[in-house]
């Protein structure tokens, strides 16, 4: 069961640092499209589809970074969406 809470709030955090609402129809049916995953160095990660990597990509936004809370009486995730990386700053930035 805990399993499933993990997922849950993992999806349930990137949807909502989109701004978007949950719905089992229309734009945010993708959530089948969202997974949690376990690198080789036990950090979790998000693998997308198809629709929530163009919802990234149409704001300007890179792979998404996810926080897990270990704790066996709740589940809480938290999403970062952070802008893809680009040239860096100019001296006009400066």
């Amino acid at each position: 069961l805990q399993a499933f809470y993990r997922c849950w709030t993992s999806k349930e955090a990137f949807v909502k640092a989109l701004r978007r609402g949950l719905s089992p129809s229309g734009p945010d049916a993708w959530l089948q499209q969202i997974e949690l995953t376990g690198g080789a160095s036990g950090r979790p990660g998000l693998a997308l589809g198809a629709a929530p990597r163009r919802a990234l990509l149409a704001r300007g936004l890179g792979a998404p970074v996810l926080a897990l809370a270990r704790d066996t009486r709740y589940a809480l995730a938290t999403v970062l969406l952070v802008p893809e990386a680009g040239p860096g700053p100019t001296k006009e930035d400066a």
